[in-house]
């Protein structure tokens, strides 16, 4: 499936260790995300809306977003997530040249921000960014961006960090 481009693996963000990388488990990600729904059953924006996989629905079209992105641009980046041993965790963790930047994607109305307040607070990243169905909006270090703009997620970042 990775050979064919169905899908992508993920690999868990370990800063000081390789190690911990090989321990912890991938998360995989379909390239497709008419595929993904169709092989669950979802064949509306109502089914989906409904479905128990709505979350990961959205947070594989941000995955795909982010990718087309950076690769549209040229822009080398490696991803990563993170899950640190409490559980807390970040969907994607983006790593450009010295730049590492945590994102959150929020399919909901409940936007709470305590992994990325905690990674901010342990790390010293200049920009998180949040992907939700709300405004674009920045508090502190937390860039909100409306899904439906995931693919000028390069844009937003050279404008932040430059």
């Amino acid at each position: 499936l990775i050979v064919s481009n169905l899908v992508t693996l993920l690999e868990p963000y370990y800063e000081d260790s390789i190690n911990k990388r090989i321990v912890k488990r991938n998360k995989i990600y379909f390239n497709d995300t008419g595929l993904a729904c169709y092989l669950i059953g979802i064949d509306s924006p109502k089914t989906l809306k409904l479905s128990e996989f709505k979350g990961r629905i959205v947070e594989t079209y941000i995955h795909n977003e982010i990718c087309k992105s950076f690769k549209n641009n040229n822009v080398e980046i490696q991803m990563f997530y993170y899950r640190d041993n409490n559980q807390n965790e970040i969907d994607f963790i983006i790593q450009s040249e010295n730049e590492i930047i945590p994102i959150e994607v929020k399919s909901g109305e409940t936007i709470n921000n305590i992994s990325l307040t905690k990674f901010n607070q342990e790390n010293n990243n200049k920009l998180s960014i949040r992907f939700s169905t709300k405004n674009i909006d920045k508090s502190g270090k937390i860039l909100n961006i409306p899904l439906f703009m995931a693919e000028y997620i390069d844009r937003y970042i050279k404008k932040e960090i430059d």
